[in-house]
């Protein structure tokens, strides 16, 4: 398992538009020249939550991801940069598709900021926004889409070097990784809350060529599978003192914070427990309110002098 110094990480995936208030959803127009007085939005996404997770961290990030030209997709840009981060990479889309595109969840009023993924001119924008970007860049982390998935493919044919992770999510499962692709991960994290079968799914992620495999259990904690030693170890999570309010986003969080210290040359071990704290503090606050990095290295000084013995080898 390679390290290396560079911190820096390209994040990779689709971002989204968190909606706080709106009149009538499902009657919002994009026609409309000022939506100020429909909708409140805040920039969110599975990639969003791990460009904070490693802020908070020091680790220096920049996001690719692909947005409309119109007002919605400046609302986003805009909330990236209130928020310092990085939106040099950010890619518009052509002209001709210039307008987002609006998938509403029923049951989250969130609003998925389109990428356009099968348009054709895919490959125009990653070759004109991208792969120039890229020449000095050891570390990616995506959450894996079509687009996405066309990237990795065409960087790692140029580039052995490159370290790159992912993340998935319960409802898309490993099968959303091409058999391909697996072989390139350094690391992939996924959900496994509520499965039954989560250290099969590990084992065979790994057997596909992840090299190290993390499977967040909920409130079970974490399963970790090591492909150099074929080791499978469970992390219980960290009981809270505080009433759990906010789960939103744990996932991320606990994948943002094990890149920041595993690859800082840190003990795995200590970047797995680092990571079930911050995503603990993540759950007892109904905003992103994380530990810094002096106040996590606290917790972890205290609660680090009796919870590896509690660690269980699953081999």
């Amino acid at each position: 398992m390679s390290k290396t110094n560079n911190n820096y990480f390209l994040l990779l995936g689709n971002l989204a538009i968190d909606i706080t208030s709106y009149t009538d959803l499902y009657s919002f127009s994009l026609n409309k020249e000022d939506h100020s007085a429909e909708i409140t939005t805040t920039v969110g996404g599975c990639i969003f939550n791990i460009a904070v997770g490693l802020r908070v961290n020091n680790i220096p990030c920049s996001i690719f991801s692909l947005y409309a030209n119109d007002q919605l997709g400046q609302l986003l840009i805009n909330d990236l940069k209130s928020k310092d981060i990085d939106t040099k990479n950010m890619a518009p889309l052509l002209p001709k598709n210039n307008q987002t595109v609006l998938l509403v969840k029923k049951d989250g009023n969130k609003i998925m900021f389109s990428d356009r993924a099968k348009l054709p001119e895919i490959n125009k924008i990653i070759d004109h926004y991208f792969e120039n970007e890229i020449k000095n860049i050891r570390n990616i982390h995506l959450s894996p889409n079509f687009w996405n998935k066309i990237i990795i493919h065409k960087l790692c044919k140029k580039n052995s070097d490159l370290l790159i992770s992912a993340d998935l999510h319960l409802h898309y499962g490993i099968d959303s990784i091409d058999d391909d692709l697996l072989p390139y991960l350094e690391i992939l994290f996924f959900s496994g809350a509520g499965r039954t079968n989560s250290k099969e799914l590990v084992r065979r992620a790994m057997k596909q060529g992840a090299k190290i495999v993390i499977c967040t259990l909920g409130d079970k904690g974490a399963i970790l599978g090591i492909k150099e030693t074929e080791k499978y170890y469970h992390f219980p999570a960290i009981k809270q003192d505080k009433e759990i309010v906010n789960t939103i986003g744990a996932g991320d969080i606990f994948a943002a914070t094990f890149l920041s210290f595993y690859y800082q040359g840190n003990d795995i071990r200590e970047a797995m427990l680092k990571a079930h704290i911050q995503a603990g503090k993540r759950c007892i606050s109904k905003e992103f309110n994380l530990y810094n990095k002096q106040t996590l290295d606290e917790q972890y000084n205290k609660i680090s002098k009796n919870y590896f013995d509690i660690v269980t080898n699953l081999s």
